[in-house]
């Protein structure tokens, strides 16, 4: 049975039913085309006046947009092209690239900061362990392979106590040095001479004391000792004693020693001379205080 098409009612045979039938080609076909033809001329004038209303597009709603191969717009309605993402995908890689090596670079400087921090750590280590500048106290045992030189503000004038705080050295100028015990100064070096106490504490000069021996042994049996103690007065450098007539040719003084009530006697020089057979004279390098000298006058056979 015949019928036609729902839209442009084109006609259609039913093969089952209208096979028999005779084809009409004005009815099968020229009318069909003229509908054909009819419909697509309307849809022709229909898209001819049409008039489109479609928005640009933006990042709010979809619409026609505008290529662009900026790489460094910051505009929100264009929207880029290949070339700008292949722009863009170098800038990155080569951005990453840079990253790479920055990040190699600072892992270095950082495995180079922890040496220098393990270094300094052990370098704090042997400091604290050290002795410091200001002063300490040395529990091990100290080496020195050169001159050890022992200053107090800038000049080597200090007190080196050994033991305890009443023994010890003390430096008391050129070529001068106290050997200090219990607070006292039994010995001291002065001159290129050792000074020490004799019983009467008084000082004795260690060569004056060997030379006087030697010249007794060569010299013979003594004939006579006087021994005088004489005082040179603060402000005076020189006394002369009188003592009992002897031949000045067999005669020898032995210095015994000296001391001063407000100066260290041996930090000058004490002459004692035998001038005639009755006088020996006692003479001094200063004149701040009172000095006590003590000799004897030995004659021989």
């Amino acid at each position: 049975m015949a019928s036609d098409t729902e839209r442009l009612k084109l006609l259609k045979k039913d093969p089952l039913t209208d096979g028999n039938e005779t084809f009409n080609i004005q009815t099968m076909l020229n009318d069909n085309w003229d509908k054909l033809d009819e419909a697509v001329g309307i849809l022709q004038d229909e898209i001819a006046n049409m008039d489109p209303d479609i928005p640009e597009g933006s990042i709010t709603q979809k619409g026609i947009v505008q290529l662009s191969s900026a790489t460094n717009s910051t505009s929100e309605i264009l929207a880029a092209t290949p070339k700008a993402v292949k722009a863009a995908y170098d800038l990155a890689n080569t951005a990453n690239t840079a990253a790479s090596n920055a990040q190699s670079t600072a892992n270095t400087a950082n495995s180079t900061a922890t040496t220098a921090q393990s270094t300094a750590n052990s370098a704090k280590t042997t400091a604290d362990s050290s002795l410091p500048k200001a002063g300490g106290t040395i529990s091990g045992s100290l080496a020195v392979n050169n001159q050890l030189m022992v200053k107090y503000n800038g000049i080597s004038n200090i007190t080196m106590p050994i033991g305890d705080s009443d023994t010890g050295l003390h430096w008391i100028g050129d070529g001068g040095i106290d050997f200090y015990s219990n607070n006292q100064v039994p010995v001291a070096l002065k001159n290129q001479d050792f000074l020490f106490k004799n019983t009467a504490g008084i000082y004795e000069s260690l060569k004056t004391v060997i030379n006087n021996l030697q010249t007794k042994v060569e010299v013979g049996a003594v004939k006579s000792i006087q021994r005088y103690t004489a005082t040179i007065p603060k402000g005076s450098s020189t006394t002369l004693v009188t003592i009992s007539a002897v031949n000045t040719a067999n005669t020898i003084l032995n210095f015994l020693g000296t001391y001063s009530d407000g100066y260290d006697a041996r930090e000058g020089d004490i002459a004692i001379q035998l001038i005639s057979s009755t006088t020996v004279s006692a003479t001094r390098g200063w004149t701040t205080s009172n000095t006590t000298v003590s000799f004897e006058v030995v004659t021989y056979n």
